[in-house]
């Protein structure tokens, strides 16, 4: 069977999705399918098109030379590569802005096709009414979703055929014992991860234990020059990493985690760290509340101040938390992203039962 993925990024972007649809595309191919990834030529990327080792293939859209004709050049794009959509026997959108703003004519074109999606996160607090709409679109005119977390069907109304949250690769050694030194921040450094209030918690975590630990950030975005200023003012240790496609060396040296999204919290917790997710609006606390297992797997908190409080706890008395830290081990053995390949399959595989 022939999937052609769409993405608005990926690799040698950094983040979830494009993690997410570099692990599903290679365990996909393990299972036999064929797959064609189709996302955007970025600064980072040279080639057009790329043959990966684990089997699938990328086709990167170059930027339009004329200013304000992004969409319709993506539609000649197209065009010009049609034969990608006419072999796919599965298309699958990851997020509904390729769907509406790349893909939306040929949907009715080739309107025989099979046509999935992925909703992965959310586009900030506040919820805005456009991306409900746009979101209940694509919802309408594709054959099944998967969202990436219960906190969707509740705050978009969406109608999930499956909900999974996150994944990884457990790793092969014994780590259930080993405690590192460092506080470690993973995520991008936008408002949505919360990195400001964990940077205000710590300030009074430094304040309040004199602790010389190096605080490290493996991340990168929009607030880098706001954190790097906030941290040298307050004289907090800190050193930053960017954005790492493999952060288990980070984490491995960490004795406390500060992460609020899925995958980065998930990465921490394969590897028995005690995971601190701040949120700060009623969407976010229902995207950390909703996941597995959470008040046994991670910490929760919504206080600046006590946060502060946990993080001291945590560092100093790490052993307190052991049973949290085995039962986080636990849960990311049970997450594994074989497990969510299969759920695709079993989404491709239902609707052909269906028509049979």
């Amino acid at each position: 069977m022939k999937i052609l993925f769409l993405t608005g990024a990926f690799y040698p972007q950094l983040g979830g999705v494009e993690k997410s649809v570099y692990s599903v595309s290679a365990e996909l191919c393990r299972n036999g399918y064929s797959i064609d990834i189709v996302t955007q030529k970025t600064d980072k990327t040279s080639s057009e098109f790329e043959e990966f080792p684990e089997g699938f293939r990328v086709h990167r859209i170059p930027p339009s030379k004329i200013p304000k004709t992004g969409i319709f050049w993506k539609w000649i794009w197209f065009l010009f590569h049609i034969k990608l959509i006419w072999n796919a026997d599965i298309i699958h959108f990851h997020d509904f802005d390729v769907l509406i703003k790349w893909f939306f004519p040929y949907r009715f074109l080739f309107f025989r096709k099979k046509y999935y999606i992925t909703f992965h996160g959310y586009e900030g607090f506040p919820l805005r009414y456009k991306h409900i709409f746009y979101r209940k679109i694509a919802e309408k005119i594709t054959h099944g979703n998967i969202c990436v977390g219960e906190f969707i069907k509740r705050w978009y109304r969406t109608k999930p055929d499956i909900i999974y949250y996150a994944a990884v690769y457990p790793p092969a050694e014994n780590i259930s014992s080993v405690i590192g030194d460092d506080i470690l921040f993973i995520g991008r450094l936008e408002k949505d991860t919360e990195i400001m209030n964990y940077l205000e918690a710590l300030k009074l975590f430094y304040e309040n234990s004199n602790s010389k630990s190096c605080f490290k950030i493996v991340g990168d975005g929009s607030l880098r020059e706001k954190a790097a200023a906030f941290l040298k003012e307050n004289n907090i240790p800190h050193k930053f990493y960017g954005m790492q496609k493999n952060p288990n060396e980070f984490i491995k040296n960490a004795r406390v985690v500060l992460a609020s999204s899925y995958l980065s919290m998930l990465e921490a917790m394969s590897y028995g760290k005690v995971v601190i997710a701040f949120y700060s609006n009623n969407i976010k606390r229902d995207y950390l509340t909703s996941f597995p297992d959470y008040d046994y797997s991670f910490i929760v908190m919504e206080d600046v101040a006590r946060t502060a409080k946990k993080i001291e706890s945590v560092y100093l008395h790490t052993e307190k938390y052991d049973s949290m830290r085995q039962s986080a081990i636990i849960t990311a053995k049970e997450l594994t992203w074989s497990k969510v390949a299969a759920k695709y399959i079993s989404l491709y595989n239902k609707n052909r039962d269906n028509e049979n």
